[in-house]
């Protein structure tokens, strides 16, 4: 979702330059849409009514998590604003930021994990001549998380490239 926010940052303001760590630029066909927003609205539900342990278990067994389920404990979150935050921030609901990215006259960081079935081949299909795509081996869609030391390494040399 950390990408998702980047991109709306675009639309609002003029950064310097732009990361994105396992994003999506959008769903591009209204069948795609649909089907992600049910998917959304019906884990939205489960945030607010199921035991907080089968939902992390359920919730970290998902393809796009699977490669290193983190430990969450329910006393640092906010059921309502979570179940909220999904039903709002639904890939669904995101305009498709292809063509802005593609067009946007500043640098952009792409990082993305190996093992992230679901986002890894999204930056290499994206045409951008001031872009960095970098896929870490042994991560998935948690890259800061699963590969802190190769992911601060990547962040460090695009922010000494951008000064």
């Amino acid at each position: 979702m950390g990408a998702r926010l980047s991109m709306h940052v675009l639309l609002e303001n003029s950064p310097k330059a732009l990361i994105l760590i396992s994003g999506n630029p959008g769903v591009k066909t209204l069948a795609e849409k649909k089907k992600r927003l049910k998917l959304d609205l019906r884990w939205a539900k489960r945030f607010q009514k199921e035991p907080w342990e089968s939902l992390m278990h359920s919730w970290n067994n998902r393809s796009v998590f699977s490669a290193t389920p983190l430990v969450r404990h329910e006393k640092g979150y906010c059921r309502n604003i979570l179940s909220s935050t999904l039903k709002s921030w639904s890939l669904a609901r995101q305009i498709d930021f292809s063509k802005i990215l593609e067009q946007a006259p500043i640098p952009i960081l792409w990082i993305t994990g190996k093992l992230d079935t679901t986002y890894s081949k999204k930056p290499m299909k994206f045409s951008h001549p001031l872009s960095q795509s970098w896929i870490i081996s042994s991560s998935g869609h948690r890259v800061p998380w699963e590969q802190l030391k190769a992911f601060l390494k990547i962040l460090r040399q695009f922010l000494r490239s951008i000064e």
